[in-house]
């Protein structure tokens, strides 16, 4: 009897965790649909009004910029999240330069680099 309640337990806890877990993954698929819709309605607010602000989000995750995590590329400097957006961005780099500018951000010149 003692196995059997034991058992029981065991299952119950399981299928509580795999519950949790469940729950934990659909909550992070909503952030990101959020984060997603945010960076869409601050591409169709008013340019003429953001124009100029500096990059404060990841035009790849909309996500806060770490400003040590970067890619340049066409003499521009686009900051990003995490190291994953990287090379997303080198990947692509028209298509997030044109993020940027629709969503009214000035984007930093990179800085000359000193081959010689």
């Amino acid at each position: 009897m003692k196995k059997l309640l034991i058992m029981a337990a065991g299952c119950l806890l399981m299928f509580g965790t795999v519950q949790i877990y469940a729950a934990d993954d659909a909550s992070g698929k909503d952030q990101k649909a959020d984060a997603s819709k945010a960076a869409k309605s601050d591409k169709s607010a008013d340019a003429s009004t953001a124009k100029g602000k500096a990059q404060t989000l990841c035009p790849v995750m909309a996500g806060e910029i770490d400003k040590s995590l970067y890619v340049d590329v066409k003499g521009r400097r686009i900051y990003v999240c995490c190291k994953g957006c990287i090379g997303v961005v080198k990947a692509d780099p028209d298509k997030y330069i044109k993020i940027l500018e629709e969503q009214g951000v000035e984007i930093e010149k990179a800085p000359a680099s000193n081959s010689k």
